[in-house]
């Protein structure tokens, strides 16, 4: 019980703060449970009977800050020096996508994105660039024959902000190989759920995955 005590202490102590990448956490989840560098301990991906399945639960929108932005300075400080300035002309905080501006005026984060302007340099330009790679993302892991679930959690459809996160979490998700809509069409592996009924999300999610071998 002492070992308990200290994880459930330490996961109370923790504290959410700064940016929401849900992208970069996709694309992690994807690496290991891949048979395929840097993760290579995983059965190969070509096995018969050996299904391989990421979770991706989150309770924001993809977010990428401008470095003048409020949030921006209220996460990186008030000293100049550690954020809330933009005098290398970068163009956002620093992140896996490296700065939206690099040396050579190059963008690693509007390259590939489709729908975004890459002269716009504005936080929900630069979220809905990263929901444009999670996108691409979720497609190419499903065509690798990775069982995406996804859960939104605590996101409001009246948001239009959350809206948008909710619609890309369930276009992300593989269909169900049991369970069918009234029209007959597989339905989603996706649940909009709340802190309060988080618990049945992830029963159904045990019930999808009762007859599935987890590998990862």
């Amino acid at each position: 019980m002492e070992g308990l005590n200290k994880i459930n202490t330490a996961i109370d102590g923790m504290d959410a703060g700064g940016a929401t990448n849900v992208t970069e956490g996709l694309a992690w989840g994807w690496r290991v449970v891949s048979g395929r560098a840097p993760f290579s301990e995983g059965r190969p991906d070509t096995e018969k009977g050996n299904d391989k399945v990421v979770i991706v639960l989150t309770d924001g929108a993809n977010t990428y800050y401008t470095p003048t932005s409020i949030t921006a300075q209220s996460y990186s400080g008030s000293n100049y020096r550690y954020g809330g300035n933009d005098l290398a002309g970068s163009k956002s905080i620093y992140s896996n996508y490296g700065y939206v501006r690099n040396r050579a005026g190059e963008s690693r984060l509007f390259k590939g994105a489709t729908g975004v302007s890459e002269y716009n340099y504005s936080n929900s330009n630069y979220s809905a660039a990263m929901t444009s790679h999670m996108s691409a993302i979720c497609e190419n892991a499903k065509s690798d024959s990775i069982i995406v679930m996804t859960v939104a959690l605590d996101l409001d459809s009246r948001d239009s902000t959350e809206k948008k996160q909710i619609d890309a979490l369930k276009a992300c998700a593989s269909d169900s190989r049991t369970r069918k809509d009234g029209n007959g069409k597989p339905v989603k592996l996706f649940w909009n759920a709340t802190g309060g009924d988080l618990d049945d999300a992830f029963k159904a999610i045990g019930d999808e995955l009762s007859n599935l071998r987890i590998v990862g």
